[in-house]
């Protein structure tokens, strides 16, 4: 019994990944991981959308690659990464121990504000502490262009 409701399971989050495949051209294949669905799951909600589109300053490739990346205060795994130097719009928030960074899309409809924590300053206690009103402030961020 076990064994066929496990595949059930699989056979579900398999149709789950097909089909958001499908729907974003193939840029989100593993939406769901093994596990997703177990016996609790009563119903699930799938909704998936990408976002393409171009920077306004671009990333040089030669400034990509493979960095650590500090989780905690006890991992710190490799991931890829983008960087570069350029002015951008930038706000810290003294709330928050972060500052926020806007890296907009070209047309200037677009952008993606980054939340970056301040120095010793852990993701999980960011995250405990961001509010829609928070949110809010960022987005509507006045400060003036920060290299």
């Amino acid at each position: 019994m076990e064994g066929k409701r496990q595949q059930r399971y699989k056979s579900g989050i398999e149709a789950v990944n097909d089909w958001v495949d499908e729907a974003t051209g193939g840029m989100i294949p593993d939406f769901l991981q093994d596990g997703t669905i177990t016996d609790e799951t009563v119903l699930m909600l799938v909704n998936a959308i990408y976002f393409q589109g171009n920077w306004t300053t671009p990333f040089k490739a030669s400034m990509t690659g493979v960095r650590p990346f500090v989780v905690n205060s006890s991992l710190t795994v490799q991931v890829e990464t983008m960087a570069q130097t350029g002015f951008f719009r930038k706000m810290h928030h003294p709330s928050l121990l972060a500052t926020a960074l806007e890296l907009p899309y070209t047309g200037d409809r677009f952008a993606l504000f980054v939340l970056l924590p301040d120095e010793g300053v852990a993701l999980s206690a960011l995250e405990s502490v961001i509010t829609a009103s928070v949110l809010n402030s960022t987005l509507n961020m006045t400060a003036p262009e920060s290299k």
